[in-house]
């Protein structure tokens, strides 16, 4: 077989689903042989449908080999990275992951990687306040997920949290204050985590170790409920049941300047307890989609009657767009899309033999 071809074999193996104690992680083979970079992220953004590419300042495309066996998403992003001498970049803005370029004398970037998630520690700095004459060490972490993953909020004080001097010997860590912190849409956070301030003379911590904790949706469910005009004049509130999740319509007003759907999401009993000013409905979707053309036509407003840690009931308003005009309601499918259920889950992250400055 010519060589190009089996370049442009080398990525089409069967991917396979193995499910963790509550989030599912997809997981492939990745066999690149004599690929170029640019064609290696291309397949890997095609086959996650997360998009990467090679960032602006990274003008090589170099040509490569790599043989990865039931790798993440994040280990395969890393191993083409590593063998590309370029670093993961992931605060683009637009969603996109890039392969940036990596200085020559930058060493290896300590990375941690647990099924969806990736811990990366991004540096540590070294301060001394002389007015108090305090000494304070502070490393930041960058905790990303993948982007099919859409949490809604993250623990920021780690969880079962280890430090060892380079003897081994336990450093008791500095208090730390927590708080949920809302991911609004993001596939990254930086995070900075305090550390005790060693001695001079030391060289380095030789393990970091801990886990933050994360709450998202196991999975996403989509509900069609069919034509508006016909759901406005249903004598009950038109209803969809699945995995144990409650969708009702509560409410259709079909006024001239604007339509109003009210929906009720109600999820199955379990998962994590929500304080009263935390949301969970901030990741559902409702939309209507045009019957002839498939156009969508996106609410543009809404407002909360309700939101407990399994109940939600929102009111979701449509008005005409510069782009779009709603025209007559049997025109149009009413769509719904919310959470099978809430979890929260562990990232755990482990540094070993961390420099200090």
């Amino acid at each position: 077989m010519p060589r190009s071809l089996l370049a442009a074999l080398a990525l089409l193996i069967p991917i396979s689903l193995h499910a963790d104690d509550k989030l599912p992680v997809k997981r492939l083979d990745v066999i690149a042989r004599d690929l170029s970079l640019d064609s290696l992220l291309a397949r890997l953004s095609r086959d996650w449908g997360i998009p990467v590419a090679r960032g602006p300042d990274l003008e090589a495309n170099p040509r490569l080999n790599l043989q990865l066996r039931g790798a993440t998403f994040w280990q395969a992003v890393d191993a083409a990275a590593d063998a590309a001498g370029a670093r993961v970049y992931l605060f683009q803005g637009d969603g996109k992951i890039l392969l940036s370029r990596r200085a020559e004398s930058a060493p290896p970037q300590p990375v941690s990687r647990d099924g969806l998630f990736r811990v990366a520690l991004r540096r540590i700095s070294a301060s001394h306040d002389f007015e108090t004459n305090t000494k304070n060490c502070v490393a930041t972490l960058d905790l990303a997920w993948e982007p099919t993953f859409q949490p809604f909020y993250l623990e920021t004080k780690p969880r079962d949290f280890v430090l060892l001097d380079a003897a081994g010997k336990a450093v008791p860590a500095p208090p730390i204050g927590s708080v949920w912190a809302a991911i609004d849409g993001r596939m990254a956070m930086p995070l900075e985590l305090p550390l005790p301030a060693l001695p001079r003379s030391a060289q380095k911590f030789s393990l970091i170790k801990g886990s933050f904790q994360i709450r998202g949706p196991a999975r996403m469910l989509t509900f069609a409920f069919g034509n508006l005009d016909e759901l406005s004049k249903a004598p009950n509130a038109p209803k969809k049941q699945e995995a144990g999740v409650v969708c009702s319509l509560t409410s259709i007003k079909l006024r001239s300047r604007a339509w109003t759907i009210q929906v009720t999401a109600e999820l199955p009993m379990g998962g994590p307890e929500f304080e009263s000013f935390q949301f969970w409905d901030v990741n559902n979707q409702i939309w209507l989609e045009n019957r002839k053309t498939k156009q969508r036509l996106a609410p543009t407003g809404y407002d909360r009657v309700t939101t407990g840690s399994r109940k939600a009931v929102v009111n979701y308003h449509f008005e005409d767009t510069p782009a779009l005009q709603r025209g007559e309601a049997g025109d149009w499918e009413v769509v719904f899309r919310c959470p099978a259920s809430i979890v929260e889950v562990p990232i755990p992250f482990e540094f070993k033999d961390v420099e200090l400055p």
